[in-house]
């Protein structure tokens, strides 16, 4: 069982190239449960980051998520441009100040359904340049931290601000510091945050709620800086309106200004024990760690007139509804205590240290000896800094936050390089019903279809004992509304799926939530992808809480082997996309579970080549010679399909228009599997064949595309339909011709094929209706890859090399 920390979603890419010519079967004897070896091309769809071993080759390479027109790209989080500089020029020519008509400044931007508080006066929307004479963006020499929360700013977004203070590159993305109220100013300014992998750019103007003239929101202690007021204005603009903001939580904004994996303790119901645990894995490595005090909901809703809950400094000194940085751990040997273990934080206001025990005056320090007071400079040289006991900050913080920061940030920001690096990679994917949205590990039978992601930890001298790994799963969600913000589980609708609209400017955009989750499996070596069976019998080392939010995380360890990481919704069938990420600080190999596009056995040309070897199949196309002509069109092959029920064999007389039994051994010269069965057992419905299907037939043997075939080729292609039919039969319990559409992949290698994610999603959306695959669209799907495959290998040998690739065509052929 890993070790783990629990708190309370890759581009499609490059796809392995079809070589010239078809794999060889594979053995009888396959490992794995029957399926096909990994790709060979493992880290071909993932996109991933290192750090350290990146050239200059894989700065332009590596860190590429899912290109958006006019977007770039690092470190997997592209970076959408807006019309800041458009708007910006309109401006400037018209010698006009912005006016952003996507916020106004009415009380709709302020509120949707309670109003705020009476503060002595009506709320009135003023400039900088109306509230004092001379304002500035960034006062020089003035602290960017040093931010009041005014009388209706947000809390959780001050804290998140001031939990930068010692990343100072991180607010620099979001504020960038190049604006100003001076040179080229338009009423008009910019800020960034992170959204489901993308840094957004949100504009706004420059009009600021005030009563009586002064700020009543978030604003910086000197009256004339105004970037943390415009700042919290674009944080509302992206969330619909102020009061929105007001029921956040610390987390989202964090994850919302550094872009990284952020975990949240509740260090009231976390263990001691593993409370330390997280410090000390935690701190050495990039994660940002804030420690506050909160006093709980009853507390800050009991505040007059419905403000918001204020910082208030505590008889220990401590402040309360700040964040806390947590800069490093010590143990030392006290002459009276023993061994005790010591915590060191920061302040980042300067003010608001600890006063109890192992605070910088007190008597606790005496008992160490001169060189221990030295390495641990108990004068601490950063304003705010000071120590304490681990026991007496278990006790005295009520919530850590952990902000895992990617390899990318970790480079960029001096200030963490004395950290290790995580190494990082990630996937963007979609839950699709029908194809992989398996649901949790109690729905034994779809399960394993779910996205796979194999992580192997290779045993090394760095990794022998164990591997911090940190995998976080995004489901895809909105912002407008307040809809992740206020963080309450809508109603649930059919199938566990959240659903209801919320109210609001934004609740036409709202988008179902699920609850989310993952799955982390331990495999043997030989098991590359997890099947049904491997699932039934086999329990997942680890599954994380389903839960409907944006981000589900587990921070654990991992001891050598291999290990197969599926992300997935507690209920079957939820569709939506997510991202997910895997960061560990040791050497590791992470790929999609993904197969080739291969034809392993291509029946249908043993059918056409060993067709007329057998007495009976000569029999039967003696019959059908007397009735029709040479060549035949589809019309013609669907009255053969529908009269010739049953062919009687000349040896045995057996009916071949009874059931096939689908334990035969297909492709045997012997018993019923030699014989031409009739299409209705083929197909195990009385339905007749339809003309489309037939037409798909006659395409596989028309190469000259006239719409006809030779009738010899007739009897080898009812061949290939009995050989497909027993492959499908196997996943038909109720013999009714249909099957879930879960079922494809398992299907399509019984019948000879191997395909790529891609590919067979793509078939699901073509092939089946409402999770249900027939066995005749089943058939139409197999036809369509042969086809494709032939094409392919058809333009690739007069070309020389095709400019597709062979997954390329596939589904240019299916999805046209």
């Amino acid at each position: 069982m890993p070790h783990k920390w629990r708190s309370a979603p890759i581009a499609d890419g490059a796809v392995h190239r079809q070589q010239h010519q078809p794999a060889p079967p594979p053995p009888p004897q396959w490992a794995n449960n029957g399926w096909p070896p990994p790709r060979e091309d493992k880290q071909s769809t993932l996109s991933r980051y290192w750090t350290n071993e990146k050239t200059a080759k894989d700065q332009g390479r590596g860190g590429l998520a899912s290109g958006a027109a006019g977007g770039t790209s690092v470190g997997g989080a592209r970076h959408l441009p807006s019309n800041y500089h458009q708007l910006k020029r309109v401006c400037r020519d018209r010698g006009l100040l912005f006016d952003d008509p996507d916020f106004p400044s009415t009380t709709r931007s302020l509120y949707a359904n309670k109003k705020p508080a009476n503060l002595g006066g009506p709320i009135t929307w003023l400039r900088p340049h109306d509230i004092c004479q001379r304002p500035t963006f960034i006062a020089n020499g003035a602290s960017r931290f040093d931010v009041e929360q005014g009388e209706l700013g947000d809390p959780w977004l001050l804290a998140a601000i001031s939990s930068l203070t010692l990343t100072p590159r991180f607010l620099d993305r979001v504020v960038p510091p190049d604006q100003t109220f001076d040179l080229h100013y338009c009423g008009l300014f910019r800020f960034r945050f992170w959204h489901f992998g993308d840094w957004v750019e949100v504009v706004i103007d420059d009009k600021l709620p005030t009563v009586r003239g002064k700020l009543v929101y978030l604003h910086s202690s000197d009256p004339q800086e105004f970037w943390a007021a415009l700042l919290e204005k674009a944080y509302a603009k992206l969330y619909g309106n102020y009061e929105n903001l007001h029921a956040g939580f610390t987390t989202k904004a964090l994850q919302d200004l550094t872009g990284g994996i952020v975990q949240s303790f509740c260090l009231s119901q976390q263990d001691k024990f593993l409370t330390y645990q997280v410090l000390n894995s935690a701190v050495p490595r990039s994660t940002l760690l804030i420690a506050s005090i909160s006093f709980g909901e009853k507390e800050s809703s009991s505040s007059a007139g419905g403000k918001q809950p204020r910082a208030l400094r505590l008889r220990n000194g401590l402040m309360s509804q700040t964040a806390y940085s947590v800069t490093g751990l010590a143990r030392v040997r006290s002459s009276n205590r023993g061994e005790v273990p010591l915590v060191r934080l920061r302040n980042p206001w300067g003010r608001g240290e600890w006063s109890g025990p192992w605070s910088e005056r007190s008597w606790e320090w005496d008992s160490l000896s001169e060189r221990d007071k030295e390495l641990l400079s108990v004068r601490v040289r950063n304003e705010g800094e000071f120590w304490m006991s681990f026991e007496d900050f278990s006790k005295q913080f009520t919530h850590l936050d952990l902000v895992h920061i990617g390899p990318d940030d970790w480079m960029n920001e001096p200030a963490l390089h004395s950290k290790k690096p995580w190494r990082a990679v990630l996937a963007r994917r979609r839950w699709r019903a029908g194809y992989n949205a398996g649901g949790g590990p109690h729905y034994l039978e779809t399960t394993a279809m779910n996205p796979q992601f194999f992580v192997q930890i290779p045993r090394t001298a760095a990794t022998s004992s164990k591997c911090h790994v940190v995998v976080s799963v995004t489901q895809h969600y909105e912002t407008r509304d307040g809809l992740l913000v206020l963080g309450k589980q809508k109603k649930m609708g059919a199938g566990g799926c959240a659903s209801g609209a919320g109210s609001g400017a934004g609740s036409a955009i709202n988008r179902a939530m699920h609850a989310i989750g993952f799955a982390v499996y331990e495999v043997p070596p030989n098991v590359n992808r997890l099947t049904a069976h491997f699932v039934a019998e086999q329990k997942p080392l680890d599954v994380t809480n389903h839960s409907v939010a944006r981000e589900v995380v587990t921070f654990f360890t991992l001891p050598p082997g291999d290990y197969v990481v599926v992300p997935q919704t507690g209920i079957a069938h939820c569709e939506g996309k997510f991202l997910l990420r895997i960061f560990t600080d040791e050497h590791s190999n992470i790929w999609e579970v993904n197969e080739d596009n291969m034809i392993f056995r291509n029946v249908a040309a043993e059918g056409f080549e060993d067709g007329f070897k057998h007495p009976e199949v000569r029999s039967s196309f003696s019959k059908l010679a007397v009735k029709y002509p040479t060549e035949i069109d589809a019309a013609i092959l669907m009255k053969i399909l529908k009269n010739y029920n049953c062919f009687r064999s000349t040896a045995n007389s057996v009916d071949l228009a009874r059931p096939v039994s689908v334990s035969s051994n297909v492709g045997s010269p012997s018993g019923c599997c030699a014989n031409v069965p009739c299409f209705n057992s083929l197909m195990f419905s009385e339905k007749p064949p339809s003309l489309e299907l037939c037409k798909s037939l006659i395409m596989l043997r028309d190469f000259n595309i006239s719409g006809k075939i030779n009738l010899i080729d007739v009897p080898a292609l009812l061949h290939t339909l009995h050989f497909w039919r027993v492959a499908f039969s196997k996943y038909d319990r109720a013999h009714g011709g249909k099957t879930s559409s879960y079922n494809l992949r398992p299907i399509l290698w019984e019948s000879g094929l191997t395909v790529s994610n891609k590919v067979l999603e793509c078939l699901v959306l073509r092939f089946a209706k409402n999770r249900v695959l027939t066995a005749e669209a089943f058939v139409m799907a197999l036809v369509r890859l042969h086809l494709a495959h032939e094409r392919y290998l058809s333009i690739d040998s007069k070309m020389k090399g095709s400019p597709l690739s062979l997954e390329e065509m596939i589904l240019m052929t299916i999805y046209s």
